[in-house]
Parts: C-alpha cells; sequence; structure tokens
C-alpha cells in the first residue's frame, strides 16, 4: 500500500467532535454486556448442581427411609405397623401335611415371606420350624401369625434354624421369614405339625428309624444322580426337626446318625428340586458286641 492509499483510507473515517467519548462508551457497553452474560452462566451452573445434588437426596431418602405402606389380609393393622423395616410381603403357598418340606425358598431383602398351608392345628400340638438359612451377614426374624396377629418367635443370625412351639390355641398358623440381612437369604428346611407330645409318631412308610448305632450308606450313589446338578446330600430327622449336611460330593455315602429319631435322605439340585433316597440307602447297626447290616 503507498501513501495516497493511506490518505484515502484516512478520509473514509468519520471524525466528530466527541468520538472519543462514543469509544469509551461503546467500550464500556460491551464490558457491561459480557460482565451479565458470565454472571448469567454462573447462577445457571449453581441452581443446575443445586438441582442435582437435591434428586440424588431425594433418591437416597426415598431408597433408605420411606417404607411403602403395607397390606395383608392375614395381618392387623397394629401387626402391619409394628413390621419396621419390611418393604415387602409375599405369601407363599406351600403343601398342606403334618410334614412339609421347603426346598430353596428365596426371600428378598427386606421382605416377609408367609408359609401359606391352611392346617388348622389344634390347640396343645407340637410345631416344629426347622432348616438351614444360606446367605451373606445373616439378620432374620421367624415367627408365625395367628388371628391377624404376627408374633415374634427368634431372631438368628445363624445358618441354622430350629424352632419348636406348642400351639397356645387352635387355628391357622402362618409360619413367617423376614429377611433384615443385606442381601438375598435362601431357606432350605420342613415345618413339622405333631398331634400331642407322642412317643411315636406315624412319619410315613419311607422314613429310616435310626440311632446313633446306626450308618447310612448309598453306594453308585453318583449312577443315582449323574443327570443332576447336585446342591448338597442331607439326612432329616423326622422326630426332632433337625437338618444335618452329609455332603455336597457326588460319591458313596456313609454317615453315622447323630441322634436317635426317624430319619429321610434327600438330595438337593442346584435348581431346588429335591431327589429322595430312602430307597437306595442300606443301614447297618453296629453295636459294641454284635453287627447287624439291613437291606431297605
Amino acid at each position: 500500500m503507498n501513501s495516497s492509499q493511506y490518505i484515502e483510507a484516512f478520509n473514509e473515517i468519520k471524525l466528530t467532535p466527541n468520538l472519543e467519548a462514543e469509544i469509551l462508551k461503546n467500550i464500556f457497553s460491551d464490558n457491561i454486556s459480557l460482565s451479565k452474560q458470565k454472571i448469567k452462566k454462573k447462577w445457571f451452573l449453581k441452581y443446575a448442581l443445586l438441582a442435582s445434588c437435591l434428586c440424588i437426596a431425594i433418591a437416597f431418602i426415598m431408597t433408605y427411609f420411606f417404607t411403602p405402606e403395607l397390606s395383608c389380609d392375614l395381618l392387623s393393622d397394629k401387626s402391619l405397623k409394628s413390621l419396621d423395616g419390611i418393604s415387602q410381603i409375599e405369601r407363599v403357598s406351600i403343601e398342606s401335611s403334618d410334614k412339609t418340606y421347603i426346598d430353596s425358598l428365596g426371600v428378598k431383602r427386606n421382605t416377609m415371606i408367609i408359609l401359606d398351608n391352611d392346617k388348622t392345628v389344634e390347640e396343645g400340638n407340637k410345631i416344629t420350624f426347622a432348616g438351614k438359612v444360606q446367605g451373606d451377614d445373616i439378620d432374620c426374624e421367624i415367627g408365625y401369625i395367628l388371628n391377624g396377629d404376627y408374633q415374634n418367635i427368634n431372631n438368628t443370625d445363624n445358618s441354622n434354624v430350629e424352632i419348636s412351639v406348642t400351639a397356645p390355641e387352635s387355628g391357622i398358623y402362618y409360619w413367617c421369614i423376614l429377611n433384615y440381612s443385606k442381601k438375598e437369604i435362601e431357606f432350605n428346611g420342613s415345618l413339622t405339625m405333631n398331634s400331642n407330645d407322642l412317643v411315636y409318631r406315624n412319619y410315613g412308610d419311607d422314613v429310616i428309624k435310626a440311632d446313633i448305632n446306626t450308618t447310612f450308606i448309598i453306594h453308585n450313589i453318583g449312577d443315582i444322580l449323574e443327570s443332576y446338578e447336585v446342591e448338597g446330600i442331607y439326612a432329616y430327622n423326622c422326630a426332632t426337626a433337625t437338618l444335618f449336611n452329609i455332603s455336597s460330593k457326588i460319591t458313596d455315602m456313609e454317615y453315622k446318625a447323630q441322634e436317635a429319631g426317624y430319619y429321610v435322605i434327600y438330595a438337593v439340585t442346584q435348581d431346588g428340586k429335591r431327589i429322595d433316597l430312602n430307597q437306595y440307602v442300606t443301614v447297618e447297626v453296629e453295636y459294641p458286641d454284635d453287627e447287624a447290616i439291613i437291606e431297605l
């Protein structure tokens, strides 16, 4: 660009007496506009952060502190209000008999399971609830419902459960498991109702009578259970409502009875199916001066 071009460009500028003031005014206006934009952006970020924190707080309160209103036609309002920490009630139908096996019953966190066998128990009869609870950091409660009232019988953090009560009055006893653990638990066991406290009870034709000198033997158990994925093999004493874990391996089984009683031997598969094994059991009874082997 030569000097004549500079002169032409300079002459195109419109000079006024207030040029300097107008330039300063424009600069000041631009700064104010920019400052307002920054302020608006700053407050927007604050409101967004506050709203996010509020949503998180509400979700936390709803999850851990808010307990939805419970309803169950088996429970009175008073009993429902007493179930602190329970957010869900489930009713599970089981076989109506004097002896009912309960296999692989899952109980979710903060849930009450009601076992419904719709069977009337006479006053004075003995009711036994026994079995094994599986899970991490077990915290559960066992009780029953009678005439709308829930009665807590036992709180346990132990895997083994064995509770016996004498019916205080005639009626339908709905046994319950309440899970306060941090995770779901699983229950395997039985519910037994005996007519009075008789010395001998009819536990069925398939039970095995045994004492502490008795050994249960099953040969080639692998052939019997080869088509199943087995979780464990158990011996259940009907007389004392005690469950014994024999083995989790599919091998030849040999197990000595820990107490006298009437036994049922069975396997439980990974999917919760029960396989009765009494028909395959050989019973060996050994006394100090005598031995006997009895084939069933």
